[in-house]
């Protein structure tokens, strides 16, 4: 199999261009080399794309639409997920509404570990949609039958059928059966995500007191941090915190992030866990659409800190991929399925939220999680994320933005006009606020006057203003944006950002 790897992907780099020799060979010998072979082949070993032929990177940007390395992640997350769960072959949904990739597994070779997989193209998605359905009904299946015997053996030695109860054992039990219940709603999300065409189950958000959800999710990890033998600080928590949100989905969150910092912090290290109830804001687009059209844009920052052993940029690039595990460990290798932190953004995002990363090797890590407090900023927050979603596949310059309050809504209006085909990066409208519509544009001026003509052939639209444009700049990711204790220089001292546990404020 080792000669097979250097005939199919001849002395070639990752880029995919090779030597000047190995061209020559290639173009003296097509048998030989990458352009005769008809399907999308890569090299994988350990989790890593070492090598993908000219027409497997082609078909990764179709499918995928990202650059070649996020491509690279891609592939390799989807090969991970399935030796994990022992499947040869998988078809996977991208970017793209006609095409799907299918990813085949070949055999590993012995001697190195590397593994060639094959991906070809597939125009109906409907197999692979079954194919998620299928896996993820048959997943729940399994899942469900544990948690139920789970569920009842927990409630009867709480009814005291086993025996009498203590004050402590009921609280620790109870702690337990609440968390079962939770992972039996996450077993149900799972389903309706499949059935729902891959889209984040709905939020349960309310306006609720987050103070004691957060010192009970972190709370959760007091013994196991007793255990290592690590210092769980929790006095930044707020005692009250009126936030929007779903308390359900926070607790996860929490979870997750404090859960791998403790994974990942040696005995005798810290992990502190903190509250800033009003943060500085930053510039990027959120907040100067909210400066602009005097929008309200309300947040509050969770902060999650350790002195544990840190990851190297390469590392904290892909911590967010699904499967993906860091090599370092406090200990001895730690169970895991590598999805912790790719669930939490996603958790974060659903509300309108964002997640930040920074972390240095051998001095620890830092985790900042921005949520909005009231469902304007969500909103806000969630137009933003998607105007920067649409503007990535339009080469836009700009945000055109149109209010129309207090006259009437606009954005029927809008996309009737959009649809028409005005721009190029134009595809849709979005809603930062109400009757307020805003879209990408890669040429403001040229967008504005077709605006006027339309307005000027309708007269319905005449009492329309004109658009206005902000340029479309990167948002900022600062450290300015998210203050607090570098990873690299953190001590056991309070107060963390110049105000006590004590004066944090609701």
């Amino acid at each position: 199999m080792p000669e097979l790897f250097r005939k199919i992907f001849p002395a070639t780099d990752r880029s995919g261009a090779g030597s000047d020799a190995a061209g020559a060979a290639v173009a003296a010998d097509p048998a030989e080399g990458l352009q005769a072979v008809p399907v999308g082949l890569a090299r994988l070993r350990d989790g890593e794309v070492l090598a993908l032929n000219g027409l497997g990177r082609a078909l990764l940007r179709e499918v995928v639409g990202g650059s070649d390395h996020a491509n690279e992640c891609w592939l390799a997350a989807a090969v991970t997920r399935q030796l994990v769960a022992g499947r040869e072959k998988e078809i996977l949904s991208g970017c793209s509404d006609t095409l799907s990739v299918e990813v085949r597994l070949g055999p590993a070779c012995p001697d190195t570990g590397e593994r060639l997989v094959a991906v070809r193209p597939v125009g109906e998605t409907g197999g692979a949609r079954a194919d998620l359905v299928e896996t993820v009904s048959t997943l729940s299946h399994e899942l469900r039958t544990p948690l139920a015997s789970m569920k009842s053996s927990l409630r009867l030695v709480l009814g005291g059928d086993a025996g009498d109860v203590t004050a402590d054992q009921q609280r620790f039990l109870d702690l337990t059966l609440r968390n079962v219940d939770r992972l039996e709603r996450l077993v149900n999300d799972l389903l309706d995500v499949s059935r729902s065409g891959g889209e984040a189950p709905a939020l349960q958000t309310r306006e609720i007191d987050l103070g004691p959800v957060l010192r009970e999710a972190v709370a959760l990890h007091g013994p196991a941090a007793r255990n290592a033998g690590l210092e769980l600080d929790a006095t930044g928590l707020p005692e009250r915190l009126r936030a929007h949100a779903d308390p359900d989905r926070i607790t996860r969150i929490v979870a997750n992030v404090v859960g791998n910092s403790l994974k990942y912090t040696p005995a005798g290290g810290l992990v502190r866990v903190w509250v800033q109830p009003h943060p500085r804001p930053d510039d990027g687009l959120a907040w100067r659409l909210a400066e602009d059209l005097f929008l309200p844009l309300h947040t509050w920052n969770l902060v999650v800190e350790d002195s544990g052993v840190g990851m190297t940029p390469a590392e904290v690039e892909r911590v967010f991929e699904p499967w993906y595990r860091g090599r370092r460990h406090a200990g001895p290798a730690r169970d895991g399925s590598g999805l912790g932190l790719h669930i939490t953004r996603g958790l974060v995002e659903a509300h309108g939220g964002s997640i930040r990363l920074a972390s240095t090797p051998g001095r620890g890590t830092t985790v900042w999680i921005r949520l909005p407090r009231d469902p304007a900023s969500e909103q806000l927050l969630r137009a933003v994320r998607e105007l920067r979603a649409l503007a990535r596949r339009g080469a836009a310059t700009a945000v055109a933005l149109l209010d129309g309050r207090p006259e009437r809504p606009v954005v029927d209006l809008v996309e009737d006009f959009i649809a028409g085909g005005v721009d190029a990066a134009a595809t849709k409208a979005v809603v930062p606020a109400p009757s307020l519509a805003a879209c990408p544009v890669a040429d403001p001026a040229a967008f504005a006057a077709a605006w006027r003509r339309h307005c000027a052939e309708r007269p319905s639209t005449a009492a329309l203003p004109g658009w206005r444009f902000l340029p479309l700049g990167p948002d900022a990711a600062t450290r300015s944006q998210f203050p607090g204790i570098p990873a690299d220089t953190m001590d056991r001292k309070r107060p963390v950002t110049g105000q006590g546990p004590g004066s944090l404020e609701a």
